[in-house]
């Protein structure tokens, strides 16, 4: 065989190639390394694997698909190096791409069918291995915007782990169906009109996994848009709850001034009489009428809404809330995304401290920002009982991670920060760093 079959073995094994391609299309923005970089790395790695795959295949007589499951471990794992992505969701990129190429591959069968019956070695011919590169190059560039816009926005946006463990199921059904239609035999594909029906299955089920990924999606982004209108409005319903105290402040002000020159007029008449126990019993009494209080943590109006809503909630449940706070009154990051950030925290923090008796119940709230990082620490109080799992912590009120530190675990990593929890024995923490000189570039 020869330099000539490695040659043809070393084309059919470049298909490789445009699957990486389609691998970067959705991390495009999570890359650890350069754009440059990491296009080398893919580059060199595929043909590299190429190089080495198609010696061992003509040297050991393997069919092509041996190498398929050492080289997708080894590719997934090099991905993975290079880019910023969930595990999930990473897996689910990678099988993309790989039912996108198997697709190549049986499509590549089918067509070349005629030519590959007349090839008497088990060598492809050249001819079909460029070919099948050849549509593996368009394929990949019809599918680029697909990947870029779609499962780029569910990286990006779409953090629900539960959904993620089942949806990469989808890719993969497709590529072993792909791999479990790759014919035997070319004479069969030749038989009456299973060669050209053959062609319109194969590209319907790469319509229907694309039809399949636009429906996650718009699924995806419903779900993500309607969490979002509901932490909106909770936000909304806080800043209604903090503008009635102040209205109702600035009429007790009003009410005051006004009552104010009554009282005045009452102390000048028991001072012209001299009565000093009259005077001192009415002066003890004005002075212990009661006003609600009203408490400026931050500088921001916002977010001194939200903690006026919290702290009147803290008092409501029994719950002694501390803030140590020391921000600015403008960051780079919406007021909006902050506040639903920082009230999924601090919610979940007075529910967790609902689990303790009452006058045990606390909770504290810690913000600071250092240069362009702003550091936020929201723990409590809770009776140590905790319901753990493999990738967090589980709502104590429904299946799955809560649905407040679901969306805090979202915000951070769109603006590429760092989200921790901590369960200690009496203490619950979360921690979260994120560096917002990146929102005043733009980026």
């Amino acid at each position: 065989m020869g330099w000539n079959a490695w040659g043809r073995y070393f084309v059919e094994l470049l298909l490789c190639l445009p699957a990486g391609f389609l691998c970067l299309a959705p991390v495009k923005g999570r890359l650890r390394v350069s754009m440059g970089t990491f296009l080398w790395a893919a580059v060199g790695s595929i043909t590299a694997f190429a190089a080495v795959g198609a010696l061992v295949i003509m040297l050991t007589g393997w069919p092509e698909n041996a190498l398929l499951v050492p080289g997708l471990l080894l590719f997934f794992w090099l991905y993975c190096r290079l880019t910023e992505v969930e595990p999930l969701p990473a897996v689910f990129i990678f099988l993309l791409a790989a039912a996108v190429m198997g697709f190549c591959a049986v499509i590549t069968d089918v067509l070349m069918a005629q030519v590959e019956v007349a090839n008497p070695g088990t060598v492809p011919t050249l001819i079909a291995a460029g070919l099948q590169l050849a549509l593996g190059m368009l394929t990949a560039a019809l599918m680029w915007p697909l990947m870029a816009s779609r499962v780029g926005w569910l990286v990006e946006h779409f953090m629900q782990a539960s959904v993620w463990r089942i949806v990469w199921v989808l890719p993969l059904a497709h590529m072993l169906l792909f791999i479990a239609m790759m014919p035997e035999d070319y004479h069969t594909i030749l038989v009456n009109r299973v060669q050209p029906l053959g062609a319109i299955i194969l590209v319907f089920l790469l319509g229907l996994m694309a039809f399949l990924i636009e429906l996650f999606y718009r699924i995806a982004r419903s779900i993500t848009d309607s969490a979002a209108l509901r932490e909106e409005n909770h936000f909304l319903a806080a800043q209604a709850s903090q503008y009635a105290l102040l209205s109702g402040y600035i009429r007790e002000t009003r009410r005051l001034r006004h009552d104010f020159r009554q009282h005045l007029r009452v102390l000048s008449g028991l001072a012209a009489k001299g009565d000093a126990a009259a005077l001192t019993a009415y002066l003890k009494e004005v002075g212990g009428e009661e006003h609600e209080e009203i408490r400026f943590v931050f500088a921001n109006p916002s977010l001194n809404a939200l903690a006026g809503y919290y702290d009147a909630l803290a008092r409501e449940r029994g719950v002694a809330l501390d803030w140590r706070v020391s921000l600015p009154e403008e960051l780079n990051i919406p007021d909006a995304e902050l506040c639903v950030l920082l009230g999924n925290l601090v919610e979940n923090a007075l529910d967790g401290a609902l689990t303790l008796p009452e006058g045990k119940r606390g909770a504290k709230v810690i913000c600071r920002m250092s240069g362009d990082l702003l550091c936020v620490i929201v723990e409590n109080g809770y009776d140590g009982q905790v319901r753990r799992k493999k990738d967090g912590f589980a709502s104590t009120k429904h299946s799955g991670e809560s649905y407040g530190l679901e969306s805090a675990r979202a915000t951070v990593a769109r603006h590429h920060g760092f989200l921790t929890v901590d369960a200690e024995e009496d203490i619950f923490r979360v921690s979260l760093l994120m560096n917002l000189s990146a929102n005043a570039e733009g980026g």
